[in-house]
């Protein structure tokens, strides 16, 4: 299958991308290993949202294969094909399920203001954003943050300075998963790898590693989650 591109619209369709990517058989070829990577960016973000609807296929192809990121987009006609069948790979036996919650939303206008709720629940405040929060299972809200604009200044805001941005990204993301069975926490190694990558660069900016609270209730709430949405093993 490999990694890729999905659209979301909401927490709840994180949730339900993370549930149903854990279900899929492609996992257990690759030691169920896999990073998720919810992209939060808003309208005000101008040229960051305009590389990601003018350049999403290419980001796809350059997430690598074990890289899964989510962006919140109404796709345009020309992604129709590329999303469909990435979200059926992605899916598989429960494609008809994911398509039934997401599929016809995509396409529906949203409140792209959705994006600082999702914000808040990953512990960031607006001022963090444009931000990529990284993860590798929702329950443990164990994320890593990388702003943004930490890392592309200014006059980089463009085609080159983002491609530059998300190809060194993906690199590292791909590197610490392949790798995943030497650490004992590849959230914390990716977030060594990026701020070395950067003091090499001279810049001495590192990711924020985020660990929030939960509750029994919480856990409780995600193994309901787990069987309305897939049904009873």
């Amino acid at each position: 299958m490999g990694g890729g591109g999905v659209l979301v619209h909401n927490y709840s369709d994180i949730q339900l991308i993370e549930i149903i990517v854990k279900q899929n058989q492609w996992l257990q070829t690759i030691d169920g290993s896999v990073f998720f990577a919810a992209i939060l960016y808003s309208d005000a973000d101008v040229s960051l949202r305009a590389y990601i609807r003018e350049n999403f296929s290419e980001m796809h192809r350059m997430s690598g294969f074990r890289n899964i990121f989510m962006v919140i987009e109404k796709p345009p006609v020309s992604w129709h094909a590329e999303v469909v069948n990435y979200l059926s790979r992605l899916s598989g036996r429960y494609f008809n399920t994911l398509w039934e919650r997401i599929g016809d939303d995509l396409y529906r206008p949203y409140d792209r203001t959705k994006v600082y709720e999702i914000a808040k629940i990953f512990g960031l405040s607006p001022k963090q954003l444009p931000c990529i929060v990284i993860f590798s299972e929702l329950k443990n809200r164990r994320y890593l943050a990388v702003e943004i604009n930490e890392y592309v200044g200014v006059s980089d805001r463009n085609t080159e300075g983002y491609s530059h941005f998300f190809r060194n990204l993906f690199t590292h993301m791909n590197e610490v998963i392949d790798a995943n069975t030497q650490f004992d926490d590849p959230l914390q190694e990716l977030q060594k790898v990026i701020a070395e990558d950067n003091n090499r660069r001279h810049s001495g900016v590192k990711p924020q590693l985020i660990s929030l609270a939960f509750t029994i209730i919480q856990t409780i709430a995600q193994a309901i989650q787990t069987v309305v949405i897939l049904g009873p093993k």
